[in-house]
């Protein structure tokens, strides 16, 4: 397995895992769901 050097992706990822792991990023999620089901 040959993993190429890409430092985008996986910051992103493991940034959004950290970010979704986090109470605020669970906040923030279900805030923006929330919204987009019922608009204003």
């Amino acid at each position: 397995m040959t993993t190429c050097p890409t430092p985008r992706r996986p910051r992103l990822g493991s940034l959004l895992l950290s970010f979704l792991a986090s109470p605020l990023g669970l906040l923030v999620v279900l805030t923006g769901v929330l919204q987009l089901l019922s608009p204003d």
